[in-house]
Formats: structure tokens, C-alpha cells, sequence
């Protein structure tokens, strides 16, 4: 297995590093995109965020606030 660092641009997967020379013209590669920057998505849930005034053990014991089943 090689991995190669990328980038995307206007759509297209960029690579970033040299492809090594055993690698045979158009042979087939499986993309596995792991984020590496800041995640846009993440950014969208902070903005639907909302102080609701919940305990400080609301994480933790949600299924007791939410179903009155025992928490930790």
C-alpha cells in the first residue's frame, strides 16, 4: 500500500506528493478522505447550538432526563 497526501480543487483530487515510479499507469486506487482541516460541517451544528439550560450531567445521564432510566 502507498499513500499519497492530496488535495481537493474545483472538484478534482489533486495529489500532492510524486507518484512513485512502481505504480503502473492507470492502475486502480481506492480514495480514503480523511479530513485534515477544519470540518464545514461541524461549524454548521456549532451554529444551531442553543444555551437550553440543561444540567451539567445531561451528556453523561441524558437517558435519565430523557426516559427517567437510571444513568450513571
Amino acid at each position: 500500500m502507498t499513500v499519497l497526501n492530496a488535495h481537493f480543487d474545483k472538484g478534482m483530487l489533486v495529489v500532492d506528493d510524486p507518484i512513485p515510479a512502481d505504480i503502473p499507469a492507470n492502475a486502480r486506487a481506492r480514495v480514503i478522505v480523511e479530513s485534515q482541516g477544519p470540518c464545514k460541517a461541524f461549524e454548521e451544528i456549532a451554529k444551531l447550538a442553543i444555551d437550553a439550560d440543561l444540567p451539567p450531567d445531561y451528556s453523561e445521564n441524558h437517558d435519565k432526563y430523557l426516559y427517567g432510566v437510571k444513568g450513571k
